[in-house]
């Protein structure tokens, strides 16, 4: 791994329960990413765009921002790959749910949740996407080779931040449990598959 700018601020205690979606402006364009391991002074994230350090623009939706890209780092770290590629076939899935907006909206609100890729693979198995181990590695071997993912530290010190950050850390109690939902969706689809429930123990 090669890492280059200053060591990485801690600035108190980062959030990791849900990623918060951002786009960083680089060569005239926006670029989707998500900020992990956030708090009100600053913020890391993966992304396959080559940023130089120094001055950048980020985005919410309409409100802008500027931060400080304070480290960077070549390492393809195979957890974020699995992460990325995980929350890319979610997003997918949400985008076929037209007709099904409650569906939609947890598949997004699930999206955001850090890591939990095993469950996530759960979720899309129960809603008719298994994929197989074998296949699985393929795919991230592939996305490491086609699409490495660079690794940033961002420094920030502005109010819509600040405040983007507040509003997060007031809705993230609304992130729903990742193991619940998915024993939800594979009991729906028993019965969608036409299958008994399994009655309870007694």
């Amino acid at each position: 791994m090669n890492r280059t700018g200053l060591p990485p601020q801690r600035g108190g205690q980062r959030y990791n329960h849900i990623t918060l979606p951002l786009h960083v402006l680089h060569g005239g364009q926006w670029h989707a990413m998500e900020a992990r391991g956030w708090n009100p002074v600053g913020f890391n994230f993966f992304s396959t765009q080559a940023l130089d350090l120094g001055e950048c623009q980020f985005r919410r939706q309409r409100m802008r921002f500027p931060g400080c890209v304070v480290w960077k780092s070549d390492r393809t770290d195979e957890a974020a790959v699995e992460s990325a590629l995980v929350n890319e076939l979610l997003f997918k899935r949400a985008q076929q749910a037209l007709h099904d907006a409650p569906l939609k909206a947890r598949l997004l609100k699930l999206i955001r949740v850090e890591g939990r890729v095993a469950e996530k693979r759960q979720v899309l198995e129960a809603m008719g996407i298994p994929i197989a181990e074998d296949r699985w590695r393929e795919l991230v071997f592939q996305q490491q080779n086609d699409r490495p993912l660079l690794h940033y530290g961002v420094r920030v010190q502005d109010e819509v931040w600040n405040a983007l950050v507040a509003r997060a850390l007031s809705v993230s109690n609304v992130v729903l449990t990742l193991e619940k939902w998915s024993a939800q969706l594979r009991h729906r689809s028993r019965f969608a598959a036409g299958l008994q429930p399994v009655p309870p123990a007694r």
